[in-house]
């Protein structure tokens, strides 16, 4: 299938373009370096008390929340942090491991961190308002069910409609614009 303009490869990249992505770049590194360091120490002080702890004492709900956040922020970082291609091949090209991986990382970090907030919040409101905690077990299979519902949801239209899924909207990837109209931007990029 051909590629309308907008959604085909972007080869040299203009100057507004390149400076802007130097930004969203930079940030995407500070963003994954802040959020790994952070996922870092959180597991290292999960393992730490545990050990301490001896007993089989239930983690904090809460903090393993925001612990699956983390991971959300990180793959979304991720999917920004990809823009140093672009900026190192003085292009957005269409069809690479790298542009799946943008739009991959795009997918599933924007709608994890959503889901993640969602259930922080009806964590917090069924904690505060409700006075009620999950049964660790239940607690534990409902946050691997929000994965599942993440990744499913991220891996439907790749598999339905093949590796060349994610296309190139303006200055990054995103789904095809002819299944998405939504995801198109119409950004001048003209001085």
């Amino acid at each position: 299938m051909q590629l309308d303009v907008p959604s085909s490869t972007l080869s040299p990249l203009p100057d507004v373009l390149s400076h802007g992505l130097v930004a969203v770049s930079t940030f995407g590194l500070l963003s994954f370096f802040c959020s790994f360091s952070l996922f870092s120490y959180l597991t290292y002080r999960l393992i730490s008390w545990r050990l301490k702890s001896g007993a089989n004492i239930p983690i904090n709900q809460f903090l393993f929340l925001i612990y699956n956040l983390l991971l959300a922020d990180i793959q979304q970082a991720c999917a920004f942090l990809l823009n140093i291609s672009a900026l190192q091949n003085n292009a957005i090209i269409v069809g690479t491991p790298t542009c799946f991986a943008q739009g991959w990382f795009v997918s599933t970090g924007d709608l994890a961190s959503s889901v993640f907030i969602f259930a922080i919040a009806a964590h917090t409101f069924l904690g505060v308002v409700k006075d009620y905690r999950f049964p660790s077990r239940t607690f534990y299979f409902l946050v691997g069910m929000l994965w599942a519902f993440v990744y499913a949801m991220a891996a439907i239209a790749p598999i339905l409609h093949g590796k060349d899924f994610y296309v190139r909207a303006s200055a990054w990837v995103c789904p095809r614009s002819r299944l998405f109209p939504s995801c198109t931007l119409n950004i001048s990029l003209e001085t």
